[in-house]
């Protein structure tokens, strides 16, 4: 292939994991402000109960896990897209291994949506 071709392929997924790690770090921040703003309404004085609180939040904080999840996939599939387009045109060598440790990243997701099932756990208790 061309080499103007592949670094305008690799600029346009360098792009595209710009954005997608946006929207995961947009996604975990609105889920987490989210979850907590429903959190705390029972002490707001707005007519609710504490359950419904709590497994509102979780759920929310849950289906916010779920989302970040798959922005953080196709972050990483476009991180290793740009690796074998930068492999093409510098004519190097691909890695032996696609695969990475789990990050900084997917332990918040981790860390949400334990957090969410630990809320609609708590939900489910008789308060």
């Amino acid at each position: 292939m061309d080499k103007d071709i592949l670094l305008v392929r690799y600029q346009t997924l360098a792009a595209n994991r710009r954005h997608f790690s946006n929207l995961y770090f947009g996604v975990v921040a609105f889920s987490w402000s989210f979850g907590f703003a429903i959190w705390h309404c029972p002490q707001l004085n707005v007519p609710t109960t504490p359950a419904a609180a709590f497994c509102a939040a979780g759920l929310i904080l849950l289906a916010g896990a779920f989302v970040a999840n798959r922005l953080l996939q196709r972050e990483r599939g476009s991180f290793f897209a740009m690796c074998n387009a930068w492999n093409a045109i510098s004519g190097e060598s691909p890695e032996p291994s696609q695969t990475s440790r789990p990050g900084a990243m997917a332990v918040v997701v981790i860390a949400q949506a334990c957090v969410g099932i630990m809320l609609i756990a708590m939900s489910l208790v008789d308060f």
